[in-house]
């Protein structure tokens, strides 16, 4: 199941940008079996990965934006890296955004890139996908922007 996915997000971003990606990055889904949003009031929480993942595809583009393909919301952003990220209209976006204006302020020098993501957590479900794509998005970011040596990232 994981591997179509795999393949699906490197053939779209194959299709998309004419070339194949340098880095595909992988994180699994996970589930809180107890302690739903407990875990910042002291509370003991159980959670677990499942066999849902998120995959982003990335290469460097030579330029100073960022375009971002959504295949599963069938959208897509383009963001100028040398100005500070701005809220959008695209709800999905903003997650996204927000892991690059976090790492703008560290002064992390950031290349153009292109990326492709694709995930099969059900969209509404309650398998943390949005967390998954900011943790994911920012580690994929920062192996990516310094060049770690394997093509194909587990986090």
């Amino acid at each position: 199941m994981n591997d179509v996915l795999i393949h699906k997000t490197i053939a779209l971003f194959e299709q998309q940008f004419n070339q194949s990606p340098a880095k595909v990055v992988l994180s699994p889904g996970r589930i809180n079996i107890i302690g739903e949003h407990i875990d910042y009031n002291d509370g003991y929480v159980l959670p677990a990965a499942i066999d849902k993942i998120i995959c982003f595809a990335f290469e460097k583009n030579n330029s100073d934006t960022a375009q971002i393909v959504a295949i599963d919301l069938d959208d897509s952003i383009e963001i100028n890296l040398k100005e500070p990220a701005q809220q959008q209209e695209k709800v999905w976006a903003n997650y996204l955004l927000g892991v690059i204006n976090e790492l703008q302020k560290t002064g992390l020098p950031f290349q153009g890139f292109d990326c492709v993501f694709s995930s099969n957590i059900p969209v509404g479900s309650d398998f943390h996908r949005l967390q998954l794509w900011n943790v994911a998005f920012y580690m994929a970011s920062i192996r990516f922007s310094i060049s770690a040596s394997s093509r194909l990232i587990s986090l």
